[in-house]
């Protein structure tokens, strides 16, 4: 069935973006937290027939608020936080004040993570706008409920755009990219390797805890004295092509959201 082709698809892009977002983020590269803001501007104008416009073309960093439907009168936030505070902090922004006297209803966007622990929790609303978590947290989860309630002809609609935006994500070339470097590594000599070194610096205990690893703690562990060698190949790695080192993290975190 078409349908379920399209929600296929889609789930799949959506995920995987998510994932490309979150494996940038932790090298700092956040260019696509601002492309996000675009993305679900035009993807949810497509998918809620809203109005919204990117607020920050016009005054840049609006203080929480990303996009704005002045005719159904709504503000949304679009953050790669997704936590309680993050909203609490957005809606007792003096900005919010100003769209709570005109009436407008609050939504909040987290990009990379699943809110559904959020929407049962009680936020404080200094400024009393329109907020109910259930229906105002849109996470990944939320769009893809809402996608399946659609007819065929806005199915496909939504899966044109997603396609356009989204489908060029070459995945054979991230793979061929981690096949290439897991023979680079296969073929370095460990047996003289300096294991002298302080991994302290790299605070890998904060990181496992930040990044809920603890079944991997281990192996990160036992690894972990590679980890200058391991850049310095990746360095190398770069040399024969642009983000060639980028492609091969994306690809492991996917696998990473596949086994989880």
């Amino acid at each position: 069935m078409m349908h379920s082709y399209y929600f296929n698809y889609i789930e799949e892009k959506l995920n995987l973006h998510i994932s490309h977002i979150k494996s940038r983020g932790k090298l700092n590269l956040l260019d696509e937290n601002i492309f996000s803001e675009d993305f679900y501007q035009h993807f949810l104008n497509k998918l809620f027939g809203w109005s919204l416009v990117n607020e920050n073309q016009q005054k840049q960093n609006v203080e929480a608020i990303d996009l704005v439907d002045r005719t159904n009168k709504l503000v949304i936030q679009v953050s790669a936080t997704g936590t309680k505070k993050k909203i609490e902090e957005s809606l007792g922004k003096n900005k919010i004040k100003t769209y709570s006297v005109d009436n407008y209803h609050f939504k909040f966007v987290p990009i990379v993570s699943d809110a559904g622990d959020l929407r049962g929790k009680t936020f404080s609303n200094s400024h009393n706008i329109k907020f109910n978590p259930k229906d105002d947290i849109i996470d990944v989860t939320f769009i893809l409920k809402s996608i399946k309630s659609l007819d065929i002809d806005k199915y496909r609609e939504i899966y044109e755009f997603i396609k356009k935006e989204l489908g060029n994500i070459d995945e054979s070339k991230l793979n061929s990219n981690l096949a290439e470097i897991v023979n680079i590594l296969a073929k370095t000599d460990l047996s003289n390797f300096e294991t002298a070194i302080n991994t302290k610096d790299f605070e890998i205990d904060r990181k496992i805890d930040y990044n809920e690893l603890e079944k991997a703690r281990m192996i990160i562990e036992d690894f972990s004295i590679y980890c200058t060698l391991l850049d310095k190949k990746y360095k190398e790695f770069d040399l024969q092509g642009v983000n060639k080192s980028i492609s091969v993290l994306l690809c492991v975190t996917e696998i990473l959201y596949q086994c989880n």
